[in-house]
């Protein structure tokens, strides 16, 4: 840290200032920011003279300087105005102090930890103190009454209090401590009701650290009105004007400033790309931002009991805002290609609502709202976000776009619902313990590789659908029924519908292709239509695997298996071709006309190798239930018992070894032992990293521990000079380690040379554990 001394400047200004401090006991970092003719240390802590009994400071050439009053020889000789130390205070007591601050405060801040003052008299948000370099400061930190206190960038700072800064890179930080009122009557500005500020083009000025209130009557006078580049607005207050702040084809900042019960709404803008970031809303009639075209950028703002934010034909990025309570929506898009990113939505009426536009919404978090995103024509793209106990996730009216990789929980309504919409994309989302999973109606759509598990009243309704694609769906776990299709044609394929109250039923003529319809109370339920069935596994229903009821269909190369009836069919017309069933599983009554092709007979080779694509792990050996067909081997196997890891699934392809015990006479449930080896792949650790900080010594290592195959560690530990300890997670909530899970551990060190290294144990509920250590390192503190 290198200071400049502000006072030799040639346009020096001194403002009078006072701080008032209460102090408890225990060590406290303070600064004693006003200009002195004597720097030196007893004059400058005479304020607390009999109160304290020790000051600290690290100096990064010198290392570390103390003074104790009771000692005549001590080597921290001088407190600058520049400096923050660590005073031990010895009983609650106030820090009086008074003086002269400089117009300009500046300090070479180096690379790493600095140890600074505050210079200013008022308290100020760190982002507001170090606007200029906010981009290079990774920390700022202070220590009241022995306990260290991190402040993130919208808290305050304190008058006579010191601070650790941590900055990524060499900097200059200048900072006017007078900044406020003087600059902002430098300006002109006039706060009586009705008068209007504003910036016309070309001009060029800064408003910060502001009042400005009661501004504009109408949509005519507006409060504050920029049409200029050239202007900054920083760390103030709006509150009570018509329209707080209207732009006009300009690109302004406007950051860090509160905004309150405007009575038209808070920042109305056209044709811009100003930014606009850390700013808080609250309690406005109108809107937060009203946006017509431009492409502004909107950060970390928080949004609160007001209209929200509404964009027309804009092209906005919108990123990391907390909107919660508005009082009819969110966000609201109207045309536009906007980019909406990692905001918070809560409790709103509709958080974000969407119409004609091909809006992108990624990586956002939805929760309690009545409807998450509702969207009208256009085609957004919906992707990789998160919701939580919305009314409704997801609805769109006669829209197109894409729904992928979204993650939907504990729903009241419809996770999904989809109405009359034209070639839309639902791909890979886990809709997981609510009331209804998706519901579909519509042209061309595509429903693939969805994970829909523990929803009470239904998994999947498509109704009124025309050329649907089904692919590759999992529906576990519904209380009420799995898939219902009606009045619809298309195609569903390679789906897995099990462990619900009734797996399937069909009310459509469509085809239905290897899909598998397992561990159900009843199977496949049709009525009133002819669907086409090739090559699926209906398997231990309870009641049923297939009933018609005034219906006709073809099945082929069916597996029909352990149900009470196979076939239970009512005034019906239905044809079994190439299929495995028992016969004496098979109920009709007398309206009922069942037809039976191609007997079985089969041979198989004993001790065949089969490589089979899985989405459950299975336990080292598992008995199950093979069907084989004539012509050249086909295997279709049941599951007696399926072994769940966490996240309840898992991908890869497992090679297996069966051995089939033929009978002399055909038997369509033949036994065989299926032996799987299974998938381990060793973890690792890395990223380690190690940080130390001092007064006093405190350490903290960081390790990333990621496992391919997702499984958490048993312990993992790190070991210092052969102590054990106990590493803690970073983040409870992420609970698998695909992508790696980050671990942490703190401790006070006195000075002196360690060696560590990190030890993990993975906990793999199918293989061998594996144990794995870093390397030994040295640390010398």
């Amino acid at each position: 840290m290198r200071v400049i001394d502000s006072f030799i400047q040639p346009y020096f200004k001194r403002y009078h200032n006072s701080i008032s401090l209460e102090l408890d006991e225990g060590q406290n970092l303070l600064s004693f920011p006003f200009h002195r003719e004597d720097d030196s240390i007893r004059k400058v802590m005479s304020p607390l003279e009999g109160h304290y009994d020790s000051v600290w400071y690290f100096d990064r050439e010198e290392g570390w300087l103390t003074f104790r009053p009771e000692r005549e020889r001590n080597n921290l000789e001088n407190v600058t105005q520049f400096m923050g130390v660590v005073v031990n205070i010895t009983d609650q007591t106030t820090l009086e102090m008074e003086g002269f601050s400089p117009e300009l405060f500046e300090i070479e801040l180096q690379e790493g930890e600095n140890w600074v003052s505050y210079p200013g008299s008022e308290k100020k948000t760190v982002g507001t103190v170090f606007y200029d370099i906010m981009d290079h400061v990774e920390s700022v930190s202070t220590k009241i009454a022995g306990e260290d206190v991190g402040l993130p960038e919208n808290e305050t700072m304190t008058p006579g209090r010191g601070y650790w800064v941590k900055v990524s890179q060499d900097c200059l930080w200048e900072y006017r401590p007078d900044l406020g009122v003087d600059e902002k009557d430098a300006l002109g500005f006039e706060k009586d009701r009705g008068t209007t500020i504003h910036f016309e083009p070309g001009s060029s000025g800064t408003i910060r650290d502001s009042t400005l209130k009661g501004l504009g009557d109408s949509q005519e006078h507006p409060g504050f009105v920029i049409e200029s580049d050239e202007v900054s607005i920083y760390g103030s207050e709006f509150k009570e004007n018509y329209v707080d702040i209207t732009v006009r084809e300009a690109s302004p900042d406007i950051m860090h400033s509160n905004f309150k019960n405007s009575r038209a709404g808070s920042i109305d803008s056209s044709y811009s790309s100003f930014n606009a970031q850390n700013n808080k809303f609250q309690r406005s009639d109108g809107y937060s931002f009203n946006i017509l075209g431009g492409a502004p950028t909107l950060s970390e703002n928080e949004i609160i009991d007001n209209q929200g934010i509404q964009l027309i034909d804009s092209n906005a990025h919108i990123f990391s805002n907390k909107i919660s309570n508005t009082v009819e929506k969110g966000i609201s898009i109207h045309e536009g290609t906007p980019l909406i990113e990692e905001n918070s939505f809560v409790s709103n009426p509709t958080a974000l609502k969407t119409a004609e536009s091909n809006v992108t919404i990624s990586h956002n978090t939805f929760s309690d709202n009545l409807i998450g995103i509702h969207g009208e024509n256009g085609s957004p793209m919906i992707e990789h976000n998160l919701f939580n106990e919305d009314r409704t996730s997801i609805y769109i009216q006669e829209g197109s776009g894409r729904i992928i990789r979204n993650e939907i929980r504990n729903v009241d309504r419809w996770g999904i619902d989809i109405e009359d919409s034209l070639d839309l994309s639902i791909i890979d989302n886990r809709i997981l313990d609510g009331s209804l999973g998706i519901r579909l109606s519509g042209e061309g759509n595509r429903v693939e590789k969805n994970l829909i598990r523990n929803c009470i009243e239904g998994g999947a309704l498509v109704r009124g659908s025309s050329d649907i694609k089904f692919i590759t769906n999992t529906i576990r776990g519904i209380s009420g029924t799995g898939l219902t299709v009606e009045d619809s044609d298309g195609i569903f394929y390679d789906n897995r519908i099990d462990d619900s109250r009734r797996g399937v039923n069909l009310k459509a003529d469509v085809t239905f292709i290897e899909n598998t319809v397992s561990n159900n109370n009843d199977g496949i339920n049709v009525k009133g239509s002819s669907p086409y069935f090739d090559g699926n596994i209906i398997s231990n229903n309870e009641d049923y695997g297939f009933r018609f009821e005034e219906s006709s269909a073809i099945i082929r190369r069916a597996s029909i298996l352990n149900s009470r009836y196979h076939l239970y069919l009512v005034s019906s017309d239905v044809r079994i071709v190439d299929s495995a069933f028992r016969e004496d599983r098979v109920f009709a009554d007398d309206g009922s006309d069942l037809t039976i092709e191609d007997t079985l007979n089969a041979s198989m080779d004993e001790g065949s190798t089969l490589s089979y694509d899985i989405y459950e792990d299975l336990p080292p050996s598992s008995e199950i239930t093979g069907v084989y067909r004539t012509g050249p081997i086909e295997v279709d196997i049941r599951h007696d018992s399926v072994y769940f890891v966490p996240e309840d699934y898992y991908w890869g392809t497992v090679n297996m070894t069966f051995n089939v015990t033929i009978a002399e006479e055909f038997e369509t449930e033949v036994p065989f032992t299926l032996e799987v080896e299974p998938v381990n792949n060793p973890p690792i650790l890395r990223n380690k990293t190690v940080s130390v900080s001092y007064e006093p010594t405190r350490v903290r290592w960081e390790v990333i521990y990621e496992d391919k195959d997702g499984y958490t560690p048993t312990s993992i530990e790190l070991v210092v000079d052969g102590d054990h300890y106990q590493m803690r997670e970073y983040n409870e909530s992420h609970q698998d380690a695909f992508d790696g899970k980050r671990y942490y551990y703190e401790m006070y060190l006195e000075p002196g040379e360690y060696t560590y290294y990190i030890k993990a144990t993975e906990n793999n509920p199918l293989g061998a554990n594996h144990t794995i250590n870093t390397q030994y390192y040295d640390l010398e503190i």
